[in-house]
């Protein structure tokens, strides 16, 4: 049923989902601004040879993060089972979602819901965006102004601009996006 839909999957996944989409969001400029940065190391890196470390620094532990932060919203409704008597004098049984005592709480609405909320899927992500993309332009731009002599490491810029032209874009949709939000 939709009552259990939502308690048990809808309520706490939506959550995790907008965390996850903030932490990947940093996760993907931070790979970016690694393999821009410092090129050579990146490549011969263990992270760009093994799948699994890849996966485990850049997919797992946002992933991790974004369900530890929404824990507590496992623990803000609960099913109960309510008697519904129509205009028959028949009586159904009913189930319906009640918050708990916990999402009741000023504490918790005023310190998880709005600020910790607020500052884990949207200053943190977007101050953080904004920085470490304003760094890979100013390091692409540095290596255009080294190699401007060399023909030969030419593509490789190009490659690294389109790279971060394509990497910004995406930021932009997603501060565009979760701005309304804030």
């Amino acid at each position: 049923t939709f009552t259990n839909l939502y308690h048990y999957i809808w309520h706490p996944m939506r959550t995790i989902l907008i965390s996850l989409e903030a932490n990947l969001m940093m996760s993907i400029s931070t790979e970016r601004f690694l393999a821009v940065y410092k090129p050579i190391h990146y490549k011969t890196s263990s992270m760009s040879y093994s799948k699994t470390v890849h996966f485990c620094v850049f997919v797992l532990l946002p992933i991790i993060f974004s369900v530890i932060v929404n824990l507590p919203k496992h623990f803000e409704t609960e099913i109960i089972k309510v008697n519904i008597t129509n205009l028959y004098d028949e009586t159904f049984e009913d189930y319906e979602i009640q918050l708990t005592n916990l999402r009741l709480n000023p504490d918790y609405i005023f310190y998880y819901t709005h600020w910790t909320r607020l500052i884990s899927t949207g200053v943190i992500p977007m101050m953080f965006l904004s920085v470490v993309n304003i760094l890979i332009f100013v390091v692409i731009r540095k290596q255009a102004l080294k190699r401007r002599v060399s023909t030969a490491g030419l593509d490789e810029i190009r490659t690294n601009i389109s790279s971060a032209f394509g990497l910004c874009a995406i930021i932009i949709l997603f501060i565009a996006c979760n701005m309304p939000r804030l």
